[in-house]
């Protein structure tokens, strides 16, 4: 290589000694970009022995392999159809606290989290008060956890003095420091 040395070979020529004898590697486009060294380094110590895997071959070098070893790969793993996520309502629930509780009994509890940011703690207090204990107890240091912890900050007035006083033994840090803040301000 050059060494960023002046030479008589052009940027989009490599030339390489490899067998005993001297080649030029080159781009096949019309209008090249400059050669990666190492790429093409990789490339000759892949394929610069008699026996190599054709699977190792990357898919865009794979027309330089022969009928044989195109044969011998292995087929392609195949994709299922693609079927996007159903898409969850995002309006907010306006049906009755006992109502909006049954309804996200119903649903995977991997949606939970997302209907928990559609009750109200005007028309669902308790279910939107066991649902936030719910993500805290059952998804600690998850986002969900972390979610239902700044929405009982925000809604804090949404909390009785009980489940105030029941959270100064919370085992999470930051519920035990919501309850001692809360705490006097009941």
């Amino acid at each position: 290589m050059d060494l960023g040395m002046q030479s008589r070979f052009p940027a989009d020529h490599l030339p390489i000694h490899l067998n005993n004898s001297n080649a030029c590697v080159r781009s096949t486009h019309y209008h090249p970009r400059p050669l990666h060294t190492d790429m093409i380094a990789s490339v000759i110590l892949l394929l610069g022995h008699a026996e190599f895997n054709p699977a190792e071959v990357p898919g865009t070098l794979r027309s330089i392999l022969t009928e044989e070893q195109l044969a011998s790969l292995p087929p392609l793993p195949s994709r299922g159809r693609y079927v996007p996520a159903p898409v969850l309502d995002s309006h907010p629930l306006t049906m009755a606290d006992e109502e909006a509780r049954e309804y996200i009994l119903t649903t995977p509890e991997h949606d939970w989290r997302h209907h928990a940011d559609r009750l109200s703690a005007h028309l669902q207090p308790n279910t939107l008060r066991w649902i936030l204990f719910h993500l805290i107890d059952t998804h600690p240091s998850t986002s969900a956890s972390t979610w239902a912890i700044e929405k009982m900050y925000v809604e804090s007035a949404l909390f009785p003095y009980a489940d105030i006083v029941q959270a100064l033994s919370h085992p999470n840090r930051l519920v035990r420091s919501w309850a001692v803040m809360n705490l006097n301000s009941s």
